[in-house]
Formats: C-alpha cells, structure tokens, sequence
C-alpha cells in the first residue's frame, strides 16, 4: 500500500472503530472480482459502497463490507445444474461403428 493510503487509513481505522479498512482494489481482491467488476457492481446498484473519506477520496472497506461483496459473488455465480458428464465411451475413446 502507498504511505498516503496507509496514513488514511490508519486515521479512518481510529474513527471508524474497526479493527481493519481495505481499498477497492484489496476489498475486490479478497472477495475474488476484479476492481472493475466491483465498480460495475457499484454503479449498476448491485451493491452499496461505503461512503468516501475525504479529504483523501478513499473508499475504505469493513471486513463486513468484503464478507457482502463475496455473499453477492454467490448470488451471482452459483452454479445451476447442467448437463451430466458424458460418460466414457471406451477404452480407447472411440465408438465401435461396425455393430
């Protein structure tokens, strides 16, 4: 993390009363998206951001905010039943067309 950043978050962390603060771009690391997708989310109102500190212009994280962030990533991409794995067709992978 940048000085500025570890300085703006030192001072928040005080203010907020919590034990750790992330930026966007840690908070969508640890909930596995990319920043971008995070700020599409953002936009799109798909999730609520906290507000931004200023005068430093940082979106500071709760781990609560990040234990959202990956409820939402399930919601999203939970995995929906689909086809059956084919099953295997020989020992050596063809199929006997002489029958």
């Amino acid at each position: 993390m940048l000085p500025y950043i570890e300085r703006v978050v030192k001072k928040y962390k005080k203010t907020l009363n919590v034990s750790k603060l992330y930026t966007t771009a840690e908070a969508a690391r640890l909930a596995g998206i990319s920043r971008q997708t995070l700020q599409v989310w953002i936009v799109s109102g798909k999730i609520k951001p906290p507000e931004v500190q200023r005068p430093s212009r940082l979106r500071l994280w709760t781990s609560q905010d990040v234990a959202q962030l990956k409820q939402v990533k399930r919601k999203r991409f939970r995995r929906k039943p689909g086809r059956k794995p084919k099953e295997e067709e020989g020992a050596g992978g063809a199929v006997n067309a002489s029958t």
